[in-house]
């Protein structure tokens, strides 16, 4: 046994150098492509990282791809740490987890899972639950924050599974965690004035003058490649990944739930919970020279969950039933805020000036957009930042890629409202890898998902949007525009 553990370690020092190797190795290869120095000792670091997240976990990685940014100069370690921990995302993440640990801690989300598994139309069929969560994350990932829709989600789910006797890497489970966070992010595709649609709709109104989305329209297009987005990836892991649902065909283990009532703890951590969602739903509905909407916008996407925990901290007091560090120890998934931290920054080194890889993409990339007839502009418009999309911060990639696209869509034929609906659907989708966005470092991180399996549904997530979003996409565009 003392051998075994031996051979293990040194594994995973091997893993250890070949990180160290490329963070460090890539400062004395010769620049290419007129990149500076820096870019290329930054590119060298982001492969250290995603090696270290294959082979070693998130934490280790996370801290020596701050550190080595710090040492190539492009920061300091002060700055990064500052960056990273300070980070919007970073901090509404650990608040959505201490929360969610709040929920697990009551029992509440124990109650709704066992109320969702012993509704009739749900009871014995677990492809129809899965449908059901599927449609459900992708219809809270549109209504409300997309980081709060997969961390509840989540939390209600795993109880359901941890019930029933499944166990981490098990290929159900890790199959609805992907498809939970997949199905929020297309969820977020699908209405123009939200997140990165709101970014694109602006840039493409920069060259065009009066230029409005209809929001019928582009909501119809995106709702059907949405609900066909769902049925693939259900259809995938069935029949392809062989997902085992046996364990939900037990229906005496939910029967004895289907009457369970509420304790009054549940229903003040109900209540908060559904006072969040409202919160995060309202501005979006609200006129904005409202009172009620400058109060809830006071607060916004990100101060919302601390409000909601400080409440329950307030009325927890009183009662003093659940210890704070303990909530924290518990709930709070530090690999994933230690993963947030690094790519905050690695984000920004990727897609800085200093690095000089954004002008590099600018000089490689336009003389591709030229010589093409309308479907075929229409195709490399959205593959080439689709693909580079897993791997750097989205919105910078559009940010570079459509003021490109509008200096040659007029030569190419193409109309800017078919370009702008597939454009927004298909660049907010990216889970090839941890980088590719946050809800994809989420499904990396998550500790009942391993890394292949991540890997693979990310690869299927990837084919699903070209082939639904170019396939299916670019004629239904053109129909109904």
């Amino acid at each position: 046994m003392e051998q075994a553990k031996g051979f293990t370690l040194n594994k995973k020092y091997i893993h250890v150098v070949i990180m160290f190797i490329l963070m460090i190795g890539f400062k004395f290869i010769p620049p290419i492509g007129g990149l500076p120095p820096l870019g290329m000792e930054i590119i060298g670091i982001f492969l250290g990282m995603i090696w270290g997240w294959s082979t070693l976990g998130f934490v280790l990685p996370s801290i020596f791809t701050v550190l080595f940014l710090a040492l190539s100069g492009y920061t300091t370690s002060t700055e990064a740490l500052s960056v990273g921990f300070g980070d919007s995302t970073t901090v509404l993440i650990f608040f959505l987890l201490l929360f969610a640990a709040a929920v697990e801690a009551c029992g509440l989300s124990t109650w709704l899972a066992n109320w969702l598994l012993s509704r009739k139309i749900t009871e014995g069929r677990p492809w129809v639950l899965s449908f059901m969560f599927l449609l459900a994350a992708w219809l809270m990932g549109c209504l409300v924050s997309l980081y709060a829709s997969i961390v509840l989600l989540w939390s209600i789910f795993l109880h359901a599974c941890e019930q029933v006797g499944y166990k981490p890497y098990d290929k159900y489970p890790v199959m609805m965690i992907a498809g939970i966070s997949v199905m929020c992010n297309v969820g977020a595709a699908m209405l123009p004035f939200k997140g990165l649609s709101v970014i694109y709709v602006r840039l493409m109104g920069g060259f065009y003058e009066n230029f409005n989305v209809n929001y019928v329209q582009f909501t119809v297009v995106t709702v059907i490649l949405g609900l066909l987005f769902l049925v693939g990836f259900l259809l995938f892991g069935k029949y392809v990944m062989k997902a085992d649902t046996s364990l939900l065909t037990n229906t005496e283990i939910f029967k004895q739930h289907r009457d369970d009532k509420l304790t009054f703890d549940q229903k003040v951590i109900g209540f908060l919970l559904i006072l969040m969602m409202v919160m995060l739903f309202l501005p979006s509905i609200l006129p904005q020279d409202s009172a009620l909407y400058a109060f809830i916008n006071t607060f916004g996407t990100y101060g919302t969950p601390a409000l909601v925990v400080g409440l329950f901290l307030v009325w927890n007091l009183n009662k003093g039933r659940y210890n704070f560090a303990e909530l924290i120890f518990k709930g709070v998934q530090w690999d994933i805020i230690f993963m947030f931290v690094a790519i905050a920054n690695i984000g920004g080194a990727l897609t800085s000036e200093e690095s000089g890889i954004i002008a590099l993409l600018k000089t490689v990339l336009e003389p591709l957009y030229s010589g093409f007839g309308t479907t075929g502009f229409i195709i490399i418009s959205m593959l080439i930042p689709l693909v580079i999309t897993q791997l750097a911060n989205n919105v910078v990639v559009i940010t570079v890629f459509v003021p490109i696209m509008c200096s040659f869509m007029e030569q190419c034929g193409a109309d800017p409202y078919v370009m702008t609906v597939l454009g927004c659907w298909i660049l907010n989708i990216a889970f090839m890898t941890a980088p590719a966005s946050g809800p994809a470092a989420m499904i990396f991180a998550n500790k009942w998902v391993d890394t292949k399996s991540a890997y693979i549904y990310g690869a299927w997530v990837f084919v699903l949007t070209v082939v639904l979003g170019l396939g299916l996409g670019i004629p239904l565009t053109n129909l109904i525009y």
